[in-house]
């Protein structure tokens, strides 16, 4: 009994979205294609809304895989950028950047000393402190999958929490 599975698809720009009749006249939405979602970092608690570049592993059937077919226990490869863009404005630390020469270093963070105020200094100065970032993510972050320029993550679930899929190069 029920209905037929939604057999959601990753399909890069567009977005397909059916309304369902359900029990006592309710209505849900059912996602027939997508390209974006939102996905955890669950050791810093924050959630992004975010692209969906890529289906990489599925453990119950090679062919979900095959045919990009987005379900709850897929791994799947997403844009990093809001992530990084979420830990900079949160520790005023950059990752996921090349190391630099030490005399660009030193002179890149003059200049950016002098851009925040002392409020943004002040916030940072301890978050700095108990700031962690796991090796896998900096190692994800910083280079490209597949040949591509973007920086990107791997999430996946496993019950109830989002992990991070460190795959084999």
């Amino acid at each position: 009994m029920g209905r037929q599975s939604a057999n959601t698809k990753l399909v890069p720009n567009t977005k397909t979205v059916r309304r369902v009749r359900v029990q006592g006249g309710n209505v849900k939405w059912r996602a027939l294609r997508l390209d974006i979602g939102n996905y955890s970092w669950g050791s810093e608690a924050v959630t992004r809304k975010t692209r969906l570049l890529d289906v990489v592993y599925n453990a119950s059937n090679n062919e979900l895989v095959r045919t990009q077919t987005l379900v709850k226990s897929a791994i799947v490869q997403v844009d990093a950028t809001p992530f990084k863009q979420w830990y900079l404005q949160h520790y005023g630390v950059e990752i996921g950047r090349k190391k630099k020469s030490a005399a660009k270093k030193e002179g890149e963070e003059a200049a950016a000393a002098e851009k925040k105020s002392n409020h943004v200094r002040r916030c940072h100065r301890p978050s700095v402190l108990i700031r962690r970032c796991e090796s896998g993510v900096r190692h994800q972050i910083s280079k490209p999958i597949n040949g591509d320029s973007k920086e990107s993550l791997y999430f996946g679930s496993l019950e109830d929490i989002a992990i991070w899929a460190i795959l084999p190069t």
